[in-house]
């Protein structure tokens, strides 16, 4: 990640604090994590906002806001991995690989998890694993 993209990332997790306080472990795994590898194209100048954006599919990717909130409430402490419903974009995925050993994420919807598998290589995280079904199957 270069320096103002990191920059813009730190902000963005020192303003989700400011609005719901995170431990630092969280608040870092956000700034770690680029938002705007996750957002279309066309959407890019509001990847710092808190807002949720359209990402295909009539699905969205979360306001940054809403993950922090999810992955604080999650309570990673001591836990070595995790199942994500919905990976969508991949972004809460990605928030989560800097918090878990092992982040396991299934999406019902074939393209966007192929777009978020895609992100993943990309951006070298190697610790997201992913199956296309409903997650109301778990993950068998």
């Amino acid at each position: 990640m270069d320096r103002i993209t990191a920059t813009k990332t730190a902000r963005l997790a020192q303003e989700c604090s400011k609005i719901f306080p995170l431990s630092p472990e969280i608040e870092n795994a956000i700034a770690k994590t680029n938002r705007e590898e996750f957002v279309p194209a066309g959407f890019r100048h509001n990847a710092y906002k808190l807002d949720a954006l359209p990402i295909g599919a009539s699905q969205y990717i979360s306001s940054p806001l809403t993950v922090a909130k999810m992955t604080e409430y999650l309570f990673p402490r001591g836990a070595d991995r995790v199942l994500e419903i919905g990976c969508g974009s991949g972004y809460q995925a990605a928030v989560l690989s800097h918090l878990f050993r092992g982040v396991f994420t299934i999406e019902r919807i074939e393209p966007l998890l192929l777009q978020a598998k895609q992100r993943f290589r990309n951006l070298g995280i190697n610790n997201v694993h992913t199956r296309t079904d409903d997650g109301q199957n778990g993950w068998i």
